[in-house]
């Protein structure tokens, strides 16, 4: 076999992977930490029609379409730029832990025993759900001791 067909084999395996990846990110089942695995091969988010349950991979991280909509005529639809469409993935372990996004919504609230990175340290939730950050609520988090 010649490395020009290798390299078309390893592409074609690796499209059917990521179709199996996007598959499974999507299935209502599959946990929160499994998503965040696999944002690397997941599709990135661009301007477009999505449905309620797609997943897209916006500056790095993994976000839920709660909304179904159609960004065609509105690119700065973001994930980041329209949080009532998009929900981030919270980590559910320190190992899984995404920067700290700051809820909109009971949608997006982080839930108790979900994990985050705020300002280096890494936070669990306590309370049963909040929208606010440790600095406002301190009550709501417990901040990982390092030893």
């Amino acid at each position: 076999m010649q490395k020009t067909d290798t390299a078309k084999i390893m592409r074609a395996a690796g499209l059917v992977l990521a179709r199996q990846a996007q598959r499974l990110a999507e299935d209502a089942a599959t946990a929160a930490n499994d998503v965040i695995d696999l944002a690397p091969v997941l599709r990135a988010w661009r301007a477009g029609s999505y449905a309620a349950g797609a997943v897209a991979v916006h500056n790095g991280m993994p976000y839920r379409c709660v909304q179904a909509h159609d960004s065609t005529q509105t690119p700065e639809w973001t994930p980041v730029n329209a949080p009532a469409l998009w929900a981030p993935y919270h980590a559910t372990d320190a190992a899984h832990a995404l920067p700290w996004q700051a809820p909109t919504g009971a949608q997006d609230a982080y839930r108790q025993g979900e994990w985050m990175l705020w300002e280096g340290a890494l936070c669990e939730c306590t309370a049963e759900s909040t929208v606010w950050a440790p600095d406002v609520r301190p009550e709501d988090w417990r901040e990982e001791d390092d030893g």
